[in-house]
């Protein structure tokens, strides 16, 4: 009982630490660019063809499902991707899924913090670990 009693004690200092380590306000969040373009506009062209090649060129690759629920653009060495089954997402509305940038050719900014494939990660500043103790 002593063991599970010190293992819930930890697991409530990590989850205490994590709610107040790098934490971004949504506002912020909406404000991250790739190549310069926030997501705000990203996620405002529901995944729209024409609306997304108007801000990253013409993709590479497209898959457009026909019924409607999700859409991917792949470049060369970024993909974006939306979707309509992803929770509060619809066919008239889909989510943001994801996007991955995979190469140098593309950047992403985070507070007013630009880099991309092959920056030092302290560019980002102080990145805090959530290490639980090797005692547990």
């Amino acid at each position: 009982m002593k063991n599970i009693t010190l293992i819930l004690i930890f697991a409530f200092i990590n989850l205490a630490q994590c709610q107040t380590a790098n934490i971004i306000t949504e506002t912020e969040f909406n404000a991250i660019e790739i190549n310069g373009i926030d997501l705000t506009s990203i996620k405002n062209t529901l995944g729209n063809q024409n609306a997304i090649e108007a801000l990253f060129g013409l993709a590479v690759e497209k898959i457009i499902d026909p019924d409607g629920e999700f859409t991917h653009f792949e470049y060369d060495g970024f993909s974006i991707g939306f979707s309509a089954i992803i929770s509060g997402g619809t066919i008239e509305q889909p989510i943001l899924g994801g996007f991955k940038i995979k190469n140098n050719n593309y950047n992403i900014t985070i507070q007013g913090v630009t880099f991309t494939i092959g920056d030092n990660i302290n560019l980002l500043g102080d990145v805090v670990f959530n290490i639980p103790p090797n005692n547990i």
